[in-house]
């Protein structure tokens, strides 16, 4: 069906119109979720994937905030791990 909407360049146009609109109110609300209950983190990285969906620059971007987060994961299991294997001197009986 996305192949049909591309052949003509109006629907073509709308589709992309309308796929940032969605994109930027979802991304708009994961801001407001920053200082708001709720995951504004996870909704603003939703909205970078619908937008990634269209538009091959919001996909980079995408890719490159996972790949931070993913490093920064390790990065910090490697430590949790590192940090259960230490002594913690003859107090930590």
């Amino acid at each position: 069906m996305r192949d049909r909407l591309r052949a003509h360049p109006a629907t073509s146009l709308g589709y992309r119109i309308v796929v940032a609109t969605v994109a930027t109110v979802i991304i708009v609300a994961g801001v407001a979720m920053l200082v708001l209950p709720g995951p504004g983190i996870a909704t603003i990285l939703l909205g970078l994937a619908v937008l990634g969906a269209e538009f091959p620059w919001a996909r980079r971007l995408l890719v490159r905030i996972l790949d931070v987060l993913r490093k920064g994961k390790d990065r910090v299991v490697a430590w949790w791990r590192g940090r259960r294997g230490v002594s913690r001197g003859p107090s930590a009986r």
